[in-house]
């Protein structure tokens, strides 16, 4: 029986109008062949776009030439490019399959901003969606990892995801669709192509219609899911910040546990990057928080309390040291500091001032983030830097940004604790008085 994926077409016809512009991804191989044929029969203006991964050598060159003649020949506009996904992979400490991925998207984003356009169309299918719920689960997931593959996200659309390969096999015969056999589909030390080739076939034979099912599960999560993600936002609306995403953190305690992790995804995918390397295990984390706690996450993301504040950021990068003008002023990241030479000590300073042994300090005199292992002069020994910040209250995700001043290579004095016990003046001696004040987004000054 002859099939026109009658389904994938109703469901283009409601998602795009007639003649829409669509970046289709093209592999060459059978599902996206098809697609861009589907997409072409149904009268829409396609771009394909083809990535070389640099992987299979000459069956990997077949490929894009092949996908280039088929759309010179049919007058579809073609573009392709090439990448070194092992580098890539090895580079940012990946498996090849994940770096493939990325970089794959990377390029059908970048190519579909260059041309204005806001549709990329994949040939994931019945049995992808599938394949990548049971992935999922040997992974170990919630939800939102059996939602599998979403039909709709962003910009991509996948037409086929309720369309099974026998379907789309019939659907090239039918049509005389020309496409190439992927010999790396074959490699089973891939996890997909294990559950592909091994996994579900022994499933299948518990029954045939498991696809269509996990599908169908995949489907009703997704809205159950999108239902609890509007409650949640309504439960624990967040604020943007300058350095992120900030939230009652009272409202979020007081909720159930399963709630509080939902929260904790919804706030982290707000994040740029999203919720790319966090696991279940993160989530559990930061939903078992309680106040004054710090959790450092992977690409230097926070989640901490102060304040009675949820805070979302990213740790700052830390800057170079930057030299402290004596008689001037000095600007380091959100600080502008202020250095004067006095005759003697005031008699009051403020706690964002430090005063030093003019005599005893060694240039140059600088300003830049702590060091982990230093130590600093006090009492009778030495305090380990670390301890001296987690004393003075200076949470872990802010200590990058925190100004420490050195003096010759070593620390002179933290600002808010005081200076190093080696420089404190003596009475009646010549000192520099160093006082910080935070920049102000309107470029005024204010304390701390």
């Amino acid at each position: 029986m002859g099939t026109d994926l009658k389904e994938a077409r109703r469901w283009l016809k409601e998602q795009l109008p007639p003649g829409a512009e669509i970046l289709c991804a093209v592999s060459g191989g059978r599902d996206s062949m098809a697609l861009l044929h589907l997409l072409l029969d149904c009268g829409y203006k396609v771009t394909a776009a083809h990535l070389h991964h640099g992987l299979r050598g000459p069956e990997a060159d077949r490929d894009q030439i092949f996908v280039r003649d088929y759309c010179r020949e049919r007058e579809v506009s073609f573009r392709t490019a090439q990448v070194d996904v092992g580098k890539y992979a090895a580079q940012n400490g990946l498996s090849v399959e994940e770096a493939a991925r990325q970089l794959r998207y990377n390029f059908l984003v970048k190519t579909a901003f260059e041309l204005g356009l806001d549709c990329v169309a994949t040939g994931h299918q019945l049995e992808d969606q599938a394949e990548t719920i049971l992935l999922n689960l040997t992974r170990g997931t919630g939800a939102d990892g059996l939602r599998g593959i979403a039909r709709r996200k962003g910009i991509f659309l996948r037409p086929l995801l309720r369309t099974s390969r026998e379907e789309i096999a019939q659907y090239v015969q039918d049509h005389a669709v020309p496409y190439v056999e992927d010999g790396s589909n074959q490699n089973l030390t891939y996890s997909r192509n294990r559950i592909r080739h091994r996994v579900l076939p022994e499933l299948e034979q518990i029954n045939p219609s498991l696809c269509e099912h996990l599908s169908h599960t995949a489907h009703i999560l997704a809205e159950e899911s999108h239902l609890l993600d509007r409650l949640v936002v309504g439960m624990l609306p967040a604020e943007e910040t300058a350095d992120g995403l900030s939230a009652d953190f009272a409202t979020f305690r007081s909720a159930e546990l399963a709630l509080r992790r939902r929260m904790a995804r919804l706030l982290v995918g707000r994040m740029p990057g999203g919720k790319k390397d966090l696991t279940a295990v993160h989530y559990d984390a930061i939903a078992s928080m309680k106040a004054g706690d710090c959790l450092i996450l992977p690409r230097e993301m926070y989640v901490a309390e102060e304040g009675g504040r949820l805070l979302v950021g990213f740790m700052p990068r830390p800057l170079p040291p930057t030299p402290v003008r004596i008689g001037g002023t000095s600007s380091w990241g959100r600080w502008e500091f202020t250095c004067r030479r006095l005759p003697q000590a005031p008699e009051e300073t403020e706690a964002d001032t430090l005063v030093l042994s003019a005599e005893r300090v060694t240039l140059p005199l600088l300003v830049g983030p702590w060091r982990s292992g230093d130590r600093m002069a006090a009492g009778r020994g030495e305090r380990t830097l670390k301890r001296i910040l987690s004393d003075a209250g200076i949470p872990t995700y802010r200590r990058s940004a925190e100004p420490i001043l050195y003096s010759g290579g070593k620390i002179a004095g933290v600002f808010q604790v005081g200076p190093s016990d080696l420089l404190r003046p003596r009475p009646g001696e010549e000192v520099l008085v160093i006082s910080r004040r935070k920049k102000t987004r309107n470029g005024e000054k204010a304390h701390g």
